[in-house]
């Protein structure tokens, strides 16, 4: 695997503006963490009032803050969100990097149009499939 050193595609504009969504997209993972945590916390002390018992169920389905339902337990819309995290803190970290916007299998430049939709993506789109 070769990475280009040079990213035709990324101009320090568009590095500003990748760097913006990330940054934004990092903010809203954060807040909706938060939320999420503070929302079963609230839940989990619902439950205790109401029935006096101290085990709770942290694998029951739930609504998470966003008012979407959760397709499992809580605590897997929870694992979803820090992963999603995990990966937006490794783009920004890449960001500065000659490595930011090549793939990192094949190491052909990503299309900007493709960041832009998805700043934290680490492979093309002929190597995704």
């Amino acid at each position: 695997m070769t990475v280009r050193s040079e990213t035709q595609n990324l101009s320090p504009r568009r590095r500003a503006a990748l760097r913006l969504d990330l940054e934004d997209r990092q903010a809203t993972l954060i807040t909706a963490l938060y939320s999420l945590s503070l929302h079963h916390c609230l839940e989990a002390l619902q439950q205790l009032r109401e029935c006096a018992d101290w085990r709770l169920d942290l694998a029951a389905p739930s609504v998470d803050w966003d008012g979407d339902d959760v397709s499992g337990p809580p605590l897997i819309a929870v694992h979803g969100r820090l992963e999603r995290l995990y990966a937006v803190n490794r783009a920004l970290a890449r960001l500065e990097g000659d490595d930011y916007g090549c793939c990192a299998r094949c190491g052909e430049p990503i299309e900007f149009d493709v960041l832009r939709g998805d700043p934290a993506r680490t492979v093309c789109s002929d190597c995704l499939f």
